[in-house]
């Protein structure tokens, strides 16, 4: 019989070991649980939905009766039965078994659902990522649950329900971000989009007079920006309507020599924007977006 492996030697394959088969081995051996733990624990994506929990592509769920389990590729593997829960209580449970007390969770893109915000902070874990999708209403819910090591995100798109939260570093720092704005979210300030610092922002709203673009363009001619920054704005208009809109406003600064479609403003300093007006190609009932680029003039 060959002996078993050394520590250092168990801590190599463990943490090269899939994570979900990592976790699924553990969790049935308290004395591997206290060497895994330690160990850091790396995947790409990692979803949070529902009552549910998917590690790359294994799913961890509650099937019949209460019963854990691991779905991969087609495969069931069984785990114990945590008897009749909440939803809610079976998600926090299921967070604090797997990655409760854990040294170091890093993560490329984590995937956060609405149940977040019912889990409670001591759970004992923390994601150190690159990447959060975020259904929340409350970016606040997610943030404790995130490494501060991660700041600023590379990409971040979260749900908006107070143009408050604007004012979260963790939203206004974002490398890329995509906020999804509430039905019913109070129209937004241009002083508080202009405090933006991301790369490139993705307006996702439902109507178009939560964000004024002509004031922001205004506001930014009479007071200018620092930042080199990309803004889209989607509209339900179509994109001749939208053209039409522009000219009425900014028709004189019309880059007619290149096309029909494209502005050039220049704002106070030394910066100007190219605003393009192009036809929306994405899954949604939008026809139109309006791409504002704050660009050097110099």
């Amino acid at each position: 019989m060959p002996p078993p492996l050394s520590y250092p030697a168990l801590k190599c394959v463990l943490e090269f070991l899939d994570p979900a088969r990592r976790i699924h081995i553990a969790a049935r051996s308290p004395s591997l649980q206290r060497i895994e733990k330690p160990i850091p624990l790396v995947f790409d994506s990692h979803h949070v939905c529902y009552a549910d929990v998917i590690l790359n592509s294994t799913l961890i769920q509650f099937g019949p009766c209460d019963q854990l389990q691991f779905c991969s590729k087609g495969e069931i593997h069984k785990s114990y039965k945590p008897g009749s829960l909440s939803v809610t209580k079976a998600l926090t449970r299921m967070l604090e078994n797997y990655f409760g007390e854990r040294a170091v969770i890093r993560v490329n893109k984590a995937y956060f659902d609405h149940k977040m915000e019912y889990i409670h902070t001591t759970t004992g874990f923390t994601y150190t990522v690159n990447e959060i999708d975020s259904r929340c209403p409350n970016f606040a819910h997610v943030l404790p649950f995130i490494n501060p090591d991660s700041f600023p995100l590379k990409k971040l798109a979260t749900s908006v329900n107070e143009p408050e939260h604007l004012n979260y570093p963790a939203i206004r720092f974002a490398n890329e971000l995509k906020m999804r704005f509430i039905q019913d979210c109070d129209p937004l300030q241009v002083i508080a989009i202009d405090k933006l610092c991301n790369k490139s922002v993705f307006f996702d709203f439902k109507k178009e007079e939560l964000v004024d673009v002509m004031a922001l363009i205004r506001y930014w001619i009479d007071n200018g920006r620092e930042l080199e920054s990309t803004f889209i704005f989607p509209f339900q208009r179509g994109k001749g309507a939208l053209v039409g809109l522009f000219d009425a406003e900014f028709g004189e600064f019309k880059n007619t020599d290149i096309s029909n479609n494209r502005y050039s403003i220049p704002i106070r300093g030394s910066k100007s924007i190219h605003v393009t007006v192009d036809k929306y190609t994405g899954d949604t009932d939008f026809k139109s977006t309006a791409t504002l680029k704050i660009v050097s003039s110099l």
